[in-house]
């Protein structure tokens, strides 16, 4: 029961970011690098090295969704790939202090941080690092829990 709850607020915590990332959303193509990842993005070339492969094959079938700009298309998977990863450090942290509480804090600071936000809202690679890492430090608990 009580894992069902952790995982409850964990999906109420990415539901909440991605809400709160789709309002601020950069319509458009934003400054930096973003607009170099777009346009490679949809016409399926590299970006500067290290031409971040696995962001840039994610970002090529999300260009190609039926709706929208391809801008807003590219610029909504960061958005998306941040709110999962707040979710995921929400549901690391509920699980290894035990304090649900505690996912909630370290999931809303994680995610409603100024930088964090300000690259959630735009194409950037750092996103799907975020949700990686995340992904990685829920692995790295549940071993803990359960060594096997």
């Amino acid at each position: 029961m009580r894992r069902t709850s952790e995982a409850a607020v964990a999906a109420g915590m990415s539901l909440l970011a991605m809400v709160l990332y789709g309002l601020t959303l950069a319509p458009s193509v934003p400054g930096g690098d973003s607009g170099e990842l777009i346009a490679v993005a949809h016409s399926g070339g590299i970006p500067h090295p290290p031409g971040y492969p696995l962001y840039m094959m994610i970002a090529r079938g999300v260009s190609y969704l039926p709706f929208g700009e391809v801008a807003f298309r590219v610029n909504l998977l960061s958005a998306l790939f941040d709110a999962l990863a707040a979710g995921v450090l929400c549901l690391t942290v509920a699980r290894w202090a035990r304090s649900v509480g505690a996912g909630i804090l370290a999931g809303g600071l994680f995610a409603f941080a100024p930088l964090v936000w300000s690259y959630a809202v735009v194409a950037e690679v750092f996103a799907l690092n975020n949700l990686l890492v995340c992904g990685l430090f829920y692995v790295l608990v549940r071993y803990v829990e359960e060594p096997s």
